[in-house]
């Protein structure tokens, strides 16, 4: 069993994937906001799974608004031999896949024609989230999840377009382990974003390519203030690190992004443009000196370090049970741009480098605590309630701009036929440093759940509340309060 481990172990490392949140969650942990939760909460945690109560099967669904929206949500654990596994699914039931098209279009090469490769994707969202945990006999949990939010269609493109796609959403596989003494968790993961628009035009004689990233609205960007602001389409892995000793728990989290979109160069060859920005490409196989390829991009730099030190106060007096957690999570983070263009045509290339830059430094902090109170009223039926107090959120930013010389009369053509090319009339060009730091109000939100146990079956029930304090007074949202809300559900556990 030892060897098995150790193999196990060893596949699991390699594998890049991590996580901070898991999606299956009990209503007790909701009501209480992470101060007491169920079987359905551990089952499939890495550290928890060890304390599920169980003979050979665990399983367990939520009953609710999610139904009506065409969600599953439901995991199941069962033992065999000395071998705990742990499945779970959420995600929409139907409608997760069309039938892509590729195929072949042809533009004439002088002596000849050319076949280029065409395509049309299609993927609806399914929203869903798959997960496995195998739990070792020596107390080691082992978890893989992959998160589907991604979306592919031909919605938003230009009329004309003979070929096209929109990208929209992420892929994120992660392995996380846990049970390894004070090292509580480790996890490695990769979020893949897609945030673009790619397009393939064939004519007679040329093949016109195009890649834009889009704003948040959808929309494609038209000029480098909105280059600036786009998320982009980007890498991003992580690593996650969870240190536990007594009541004191440290958790740090640390993510950078690869920024990248791909394109085609001037000879119609598959490439990736670094950084965030719209690619043009004309790929003339006739006449290789009327091909052309123009990119306008930010080459971008981010890394975000997080760290959560808390500590937890916990005890028990008959039959009421107490949690009181504080927390100061810590957010550090460095994001830089630099405005680059590219204009080749035939035989000529003119390059303009980091034309504008700008870098922004970050520090961010939150003071908070989260309460969770349970009693059990009856042998069947025990009531929870918490409460969550983000006391205030401090966020500097210091930010650096700088205008780099236009240089020589061939840089400034490329930026002119760059910026141009997308319809782009002028650049920003103002040197400045900006130090602001912004103050977030506090934020408290209250909860209140209850759970029946009838032998091997579980009923969760929970009602949030939100209370969000201004000037003038105390101004209440219910979040939990009604049925079309994806906050209210039953969820239904039952052990074999």
């Amino acid at each position: 069993m030892k060897k098995a481990s150790k193999v196990i172990v060893f596949l699991a490392m390699i594998v890049l994937s991590a996580a901070l949140v898991f999606a299956q969650q009990s209503n007790a942990d909701k009501a209480t906001f992470g101060e007491f939760g169920t079987d359905v909460d551990n089952y499939l945690d890495t550290v928890g799974w060890k304390d599920v109560e169980m003979n050979n099967i665990f399983a367990f669904t939520r009953l609710g608004s999610n139904i009506g929206n065409g969600m599953l949500d439901l995991g199941a654990g069962v033992k065999a031999g000395n071998i705990y596994i742990g499945l779970y699914y959420t995600g929409q039931v139907v409608g997760q896949q069309a039938n892509p098209y590729t195929g072949k279009a042809y533009v004439s090469s002088g002596s000849g024609t050319e076949a280029i490769d065409v395509r049309e994707h299609r993927k609806a969202n399914p929203n869903a989230t798959y997960g496995a945990l195998v739990g070792l006999s020596n107390g080691m949990g082992i978890k893989f999840k992959f998160d589907d939010f991604l979306v592919v269609n031909d919605g938003g493109l230009t009329p004309g377009h003979n070929y096209g796609e929109m990208w929209k959403g992420n892929l994120r596989p992660y392995l996380e382990l846990g049970g390894l003494g004070a090292l509580k968790k480790i996890g490695l993961g990769v979020d893949i974003v897609y945030n673009r628009t790619e397009t393939i035009d064939v004519n007679s004689n040329d093949v016109y390519y195009e890649t834009i990233t889009l704003q948040n609205d959808g929309s494609a960007i038209t000029d480098p203030a909105e280059l600036r602001a786009a998320a982009g389409n980007y890498v991003e892995p992580d690593i996650y690190l969870k240190f536990g000793s007594g009541n004191f728990t440290l958790e740090n989290n640390l993510s950078f992004r690869i920024y990248g979109l791909s394109a085609y160069d001037k000879n119609g060859k598959p490439i990736v443009q670094p950084g965030v920005g719209f690619v043009s490409t004309t790929y003339n196989p006739g006449t290789s000196n009327s091909s052309t390829f123009t990119a306008l991009y930010d080459n971008r730099f981010f890394i975000q370090d997080i760290i959560a030190p808390s500590y937890n106060i916990s005890g028990e007096a008959g039959k009421l049970n107490y949690s009181i957690t504080g927390a100061l999570p810590i957010t550090i983070g460095v994001t830089s741009h630099a405005l680059s263009a590219i204009d080749e045509s035939g035989s000529t290339t003119d390059k303009f480098d980091d034309f504008y830059k700008s870098a922004v430094f970050n520090l961010a902090f939150t003071p908070q605590i989260a309460a969770g109170l349970k009693y059990q009223l009856l042998e069947v039926l025990a009531v929870q309630c918490g409460l969550s107090a983000e006391f205030f959120t401090w966020d500097l930013n210091s930010e650096t701009q700088t205008k780099v010389s236009t240089g020589n009369t061939s840089q400034q053509n490329a930026l002119t036929a760059a910026t141009g090319a997308f319809g782009v009339t002028g650049v920003e060009s103002s040197d400045a440093v900006d130090n602001y730091v912004t103050f977030f109000n506090p934020k408290v939100s209250v909860g209140l759940g209850a759970t029946f146990t009838l032998k091997n079956l579980a009923l969760d029930f929970v009602f949030v509340q939100e209370l969000a304090p201004s000037i003038p007074g105390a101004i209440y949202q219910a979040v939990g309060d009604g049925l079309g809300n994806n906050e209210t559900s039953i969820v239904l556990s039952m052990k074999f």
